[in-house]
C-alpha cells in the first residue's frame, strides 16, 4: 500500500496543503462520495505518518466499510475516486496562483454571457494589475497578450474601436512572449547540447537573432528578451566580456523575475564559472564567490526557507580557496541557524572542521570530527578524507594507517557508493600512503632513493584513471620533494 500513487502524493503535501485538501474534499461541489470523505479525514488525522500499519488495505477497508467482508476492488474504486479528487485539487491550487490567467477566463465567460458592464469592469482591473505588477517575465507578456486578444474580440463584437492601439499592443505582447520563450529554450538547448551531445533543431533562431540585433533598442524594456539574449550569447561564446555583460543585465533586471526563474538565471552564470574553473581559469573562483554573495543577499540559495547544506559547503569551500578566512568563519556561524534542522549540526561541524584544517588548527579538527556520527554517506566520506589529511599534516603515522584501513572497509561495506567513487577513493588512499611513506623515510633513506620514489609516484599518479583530491596530492608530493632540496 505504501507504493500507492495516492499515498505517494499525499506524503509530499505540506501541512497547509493537507488541511486545504481535507476542506476541499468535504465540499459537496467537489465531492459527494461519503467514503472518500471518511478516507481523507483519516489521512488528515494521521498526516504525516503514512506508515504501513495505518494505511494497509485491511485497516482502511474496515474503516470505510465496517462489518463487511473484505472486497479489494471496492476499496480500489474509492482510492481511484480519491486520487482523481487530489488531482483536481492540485489543478485548482495551481490555478489559484495564476492571477492573470483566471481573470482572462472570467473575461471570456462574461463576454459569452453578454455581461458587458461587468466585463469592462473586470477588464479595467486586469489592465491595472498588468500595469502595476512588477514582474515582467515571459508569463507577464503571455497574460498581456491573452488579455488584449480577448479585449480585441470583445470590442470587435461591440463594433467599438475606441481602443485603437489594442491590436498593435496585442501583437507586440505576442512578439515579446514568443521571443522570450524562444530565447529561453535556446539557452537550455545550448547547455544540453554541450552536456549530452544531443543535437536540437531550431530553424527560426537565426532569423530571430537577426531581427533582435537589427533593432535591439526596442527590446531594452522587455526584461526576459534582454536577459535571455545575453545569456544565450554567453553560452555560445564563453567569452569573458559576454559573461560580464550577462552578469550586469541579470543584476539590473532581477526585480522583474519570480524567485524560481531568477534562481535559474544565476545557475547559468554559475555553470559558466564552473566550466572556466575546470579549464584552469582560477580567477573565476572570485566570480563564483561573488555570485554566491549576491544570491545570499537576495536569499536565492534558500529552499523552503532553509539554506541547503551543499550550498553551505560550496560557499565555505570556495571562500577558503580564496583565502577569505574571516568571512568564511562569520558565514559558518551566521547561517548555521538557516540550515535544515535535521542536518544542521553535522553540516556546521564538518564545515567548521574544514575551516580549522585550512587555518591549521588541527587539534580543533580532530575535536570536531572524532565525536560525530554520520548517517549521510557523503558527509562520512568527506569527514574521513579530512581526517586523513589532518593526520598526514600532523605526521601521525599510526593514526593515518589505521584510518586508511578503516576507510577501505567502509568503502567495501557501503553498497550505495558508486563504483567510480569507490575506485577514486581507493586510489586516493593508495597514493596518500605512498607519499606519506616517502615522507617518513626522508630522514634516513638516501636522497637518490627518495627522489627516484617521488618520480615513480608522479608517473603513477599521472597515469591513474581516477584522481580524487588531485591538487592536494600533488601539493603533498611537492612538499616532500622540497624537503629533499
Amino acid at each position: 500500500m505504501l507504493s500507492n500513487r495516492l499515498i505517494g502524493l499525499l506524503s509530499v503535501f505540506t501541512r497547509k496543503e493537507m488541511t486545504r485538501f481535507y476542506e476541499f474534499s468535504h465540499s459537496p461541489y467537489h465531492n459527494k462520495h461519503e467514503e472518500v470523505k471518511v478516507l481523507v479525514t483519516h489521512f488528515n488525522q494521521i498526516y504525516p505518518d503514512f506508515s504501513e500499519n495505518k494505511v494497509n488495505r485491511v485497516v482502511l477497508f474496515k474503516l470505510l466499510f465496517p462489518g463487511q467482508k473484505h472486497d479489494q476492488p471496492k476499496l480500489a474504486l474509492i482510492f481511484t475516486y480519491c486520487l482523481r479528487l487530489v488531482e483536481q485539487f492540485l489543478i485548482i491550487e495551481q490555478f489559484r496562483e495564476k492571477e492573470g490567467g483566471h481573470r482572462v477566463l472570467l473575461l471570456q465567460n462574461l463576454r459569452q454571457k453578454a455581461q458587458n458592464r461587468q466585463y469592462e469592469k473586470v477588464l479595467k482591473i486586469q489592465d491595472t494589475w498588468l500595469d502595476k505588477n512588477e514582474l515582467r517575465d515571459g508569463e507577464h507578456f503571455n497574460w498581456r497578450f491573452q488579455t488584449l486578444a480577448e479585449a480585441d474580440q470583445y470590442f470587435s463584437l461591440q463594433a467599438r474601436y475606441a481602443k485603437g492601439d489594442s491590436l498593435q499592443r496585442k501583437q507586440d505582447s505576442l512578439d515579446h512572449f514568443y521571443l522570450s520563450e524562444k530565447l529561453k529554450a535556446a539557452c537550455e538547448m545550448a547547455v544540453r547540447r554541450r552536456v549530452t551531445n544531443q543535437e536540437y533543431k531550431n530553424p527560426l533562431m537565426a532569423a530571430l537573432l537577426k531581427e533582435l540585433e537589427s533593432d535591439f533598442e526596442k527590446y531594452l524594456e522587455v526584461p526576459p528578451v534582454l536577459v535571455y539574449y545575453h545569456l544565450h550569447k554567453l553560452i555560445l561564446s564563453q567569452a569573458e566580456e559576454d559573461y560580464q555583460k550577462a552578469l550586469v543585465v541579470v543584476r539590473e533586471q532581477a526585480r522583474f523575475f519570480p524567485l524560481k526563474e531568477l534562481q535559474n538565471l544565476y545557475n547559468y552564470l554559475q555553470n559558466h564559472c564552473i566550466q572556466q574553473i575546470n579549464q584552469g581559469k582560477l580567477d573565476f573562483l572570485e566570480e563564483i564567490f561573488k555570485l554566491y554573495k549576491f544570491q545570499l543577499e537576495d536569499r536565492l540559495l534558500f529552499l523552503n526557507g532553509h539554506l541547503p547544506e551543499w550550498n553551505y559547503k560550496n560557499i565555505v569551500t570556495t571562500g577558503l580557496l580564496l583565502g577569505e578566512h574571516e568571512w568564511v568563519k562569520n558565514f559558518i556561524e551566521k547561517y548555521k541557524a538557516d540550515l535544515v534542522p535535521e542536518v544542521a549540526e553535522i553540516a556546521y561541524s564538518y564545515n567548521l572542521a574544514y575551516y580549522f584544517y585550512i587555518t591549521k588548527a588541527y587539534d580543533k579538527v580532530l575535536e570536531l570530527l572524532l565525536h560525530l556520527e554520520y548517517s549521510d554517506v557523503r558527509y562520512a566520506l568527506s569527514a574521513k578524507l579530512l581526517l586523513l589529511k589532518t593526520y598526514f599534516d600532523l605526521d601521525e603515522y599510526e593514526a593515518l594507517l589505521s584510518l586508511s584501513d578503516s576507510f577501505r572497509q567502509y568503502l567495501q561495506r557501503k553498497k550505495e557508493i558508486s563504483d567510480f567513487n569507490r575506485r577514486g577513493y581507493y586510489q586516493l588512499l593508495k597514493f596518500t600512503r605512498k607519499i606519506f611513506q616517502i615522507k617518513m623515510k626522508v630522514a634516513y633513506a638516501s636522497k637518490e632513493r627518495s627522489l627516484k620514489d617521488i618520480e615513480k609516484l608522479r608517473l603513477e599518479m599521472a597515469e591513474a584513471e581516477v584522481r580524487f583530491s588531485r591538487a592536494w596530492l600533488e601539493g603533498k608530493v611537492e612538499e616532500v620533494f622540497q624537503m629533499l632540496q
